[in-house]
């Protein structure tokens, strides 16, 4: 059985971890919110564009957006599918933070917007 370590990427590790460089890419990303979680297959993924204080992910059937500072280290993360969770953080958290980290995530499903229409 194998393990996938994970390499602290900021101050606030607990926001976002990464894989190990060495490491395969990885099946899945767990996206981690106040009240829900989503497991998005990496198989899924279409695309993610943003700068260091938005990134947006696009995968087949939702769209994330993270708002937060310093989050360029995500880009070539995600490229690469070393990703293997964001979290978003408490209302004090993204508050007050100082540094890198998330201040919000926003997971829409894009299936329910079509029918919509």
């Amino acid at each position: 059985m194998s393990t996938t370590a994970t390499t602290p990427t900021s101050a606030q590790d607990s926001d976002w971890q990464l894989a190990d460089e060495r490491h395969p890419r990885q099946a899945c990303l767990e996206i981690r919110l106040r009240q829900q979680v989503y497991i998005l297959p990496y198989f899924r993924f279409t695309y993610a564009e943003g700068t260091s204080s938005l990134l947006r992910i696009f995968f087949a059937s939702h769209s994330v957006a993270v708002t937060g500072h310093g989050l360029g280290v995500l880009h070539s993360a995600l490229a690469a599918h070393r990703v293997l969770s964001i979290a978003q953080p408490t209302d004090n958290d993204a508050k007050f933070r100082v540094g890198p980290g998330i201040t919000n995530i926003v997971v829409t499903e894009l299936e329910a917007a079509e029918d919509q229409d």
